[in-house]
């Protein structure tokens, strides 16, 4: 009994010293497998957390209604409450709207002329009776390097309407002004801001190509091909259907198919005599008879909304 006893745990021992001894001599390739799972593991999380990154981006400028614009506007006031009661009131309209924004207060129009050189605004809110320098002075001396920053006077009286339309005022805020006059005057300001530039994609050479509408002169149809001629000397060659070609073009009020295979930018024409199109890149481009009529219509309408914006 003691026999068999002692060779059966003799064979355990050799068992173990096996398993032992496959243990040590595999250690180095396990470890090296776990240092790869583990490894593997850790870029699909990070890759995981890299896309959650992307999508909160994209998510952010889908929410921010302007492209992922942000909006800087001054303030200048000399009373410092008036300032913050503004700014508060602002930033509850902005917040509402879903708007990036950033805030620059000034109790001074020295103070805003000196930071404004450096710095570009979108809207100004400038009072009009301060301390030293007015408003009306400091609209002036800032649109001499500035043509493009709303300018809204927040004042007590529109005494100084005719300096305001000399500087191009936007608006009389007049205090004191309701939450509903700002939510008003906001709902004009983001009237005012351009949207973001439409793109033409295109696939030239096996290659994905982005081309702002505001870049093409003109395009014309030939042999199956378009030929896209724009502000940047180049001319893009794709092979498309003209109608394809077209589609997204003819939704944008800028441009007018001129006859069976030529579009143009209004934005780029330069004079029609009724028969011709001049483009600003000196190319004239014909229009067919039958439209004629049209083109003219386009040509004046396209003038007047400019003018008007």
């Amino acid at each position: 009994y003691f026999f068999h006893l002692a060779f059966l745990l003799a064979r355990i021992i050799r068992f173990l010293t096996f398993i032992f001894t496959i243990i040590i001599f595999l250690t180095p390739f396990l470890s090296i497998l776990l240092a790869r799972i583990v490894r593997k593991w850790h870029e699909s999380l990070f890759c995981g957390i890299l896309a959650l990154c992307q999508d909160f981006r994209i998510c952010s400028k889908q929410i921010q209604i302007w492209g992922g614009f942000r909006m800087t506007i001054a303030i200048v006031d000399d009373i410092a409450e008036e300032r913050i009661l503004l700014r508060k009131r602002l930033e509850k309209i902005l917040l509402q709207k879903n708007i990036e924004f950033h805030f620059c207060e000034y109790e001074n129009g020295e103070a805003f002329l000196k930071a404004s050189k450096n710095q570009n605004f979108t809207v100004l809110f400038l009072d009009i009776y301060m301390d030293g320098i007015n408003g009306i002075e400091i609209a002036r001396n800032f649109r001499k390097f500035n043509k493009d920053c709303m300018i809204i006077f927040t004042t007590t009286s529109r005494d100084h309407a005719l300096e305001g339309f000399q500087v191009r005022a936007m608006h009389y805020l007049v205090k004191p002004y309701s939450e509903e006059d700002l939510i008003s005057l906001f709902d004009e300001i983001l009237s005012r801001i351009p949207a973001p530039e439409k793109i033409l994609e295109l696939k030239i050479n096996g290659s994905d190509l982005q081309v702002p509408f505001k870049t093409i002169i003109y395009a014309e149809h030939f042999s199956h091909m378009i030929r896209i001629f724009t502000t940047a000397v180049k001319e893009l060659v794709i092979r498309q259907s003209f109608r394809t070609f077209t589609a997204p073009l003819i939704e944008d009020s800028r441009f007018f198919i001129c006859n069976r295979g030529t579009i143009i930018n209004m934005e780029h024409a330069v004079d029609f005599d009724g028969t011709i199109f001049l483009m600003d890149n000196g190319s004239k481009i014909s229009v067919s008879r039958e439209l004629s009529k049209s083109a003219r219509q386009h040509f004046m309408d396209y003038l007047f909304q400019k003018e008007a914006f």
